[in-house]
Formats: C-alpha cells, sequence, structure tokens
C-alpha cells in the first residue's frame, strides 16, 4: 500500500512501530502488516491510499 497525507497530522503504528506523519509525507508498506492510524488531534485528517 502506498499512504499519502493529503492534510493534517497522525500517529500511525506499522508492526509495533510508530511514527508521526503530517501534511505532504508518503509512506509505503508491504501487504499483510498490520497496521493503526489515529489521528489524536484537535484537526481533522485527511489520506489517501492505494
Amino acid at each position: 500500500f502506498t499512504f499519502f497525507m493529503h492534510m493534517g497530522h497522525v500517529l500511525a503504528t506499522v508492526n509495533e512501530i510508530s511514527f508521526y506523519i503530517s501534511k505532504g509525507g508518503i509512506w509505503f508498506m508491504e501487504i499483510g502488516n498490520n497496521y493503526s492510524i489515529k489521528n489524536d488531534y484537535d484537526q481533522p485528517a485527511c489520506i489517501f491510499f492505494s
């Protein structure tokens, strides 16, 4: 999967490794990985993925 952070910022976790990503950020993840995305901020976030 490819994720693109269109607006806002979130905390992403992939296989127990966490990182913050913000507007304009891109990250890649292989199919089959466990992941979560959490918006723990007061502003909305928008992510595109394919």
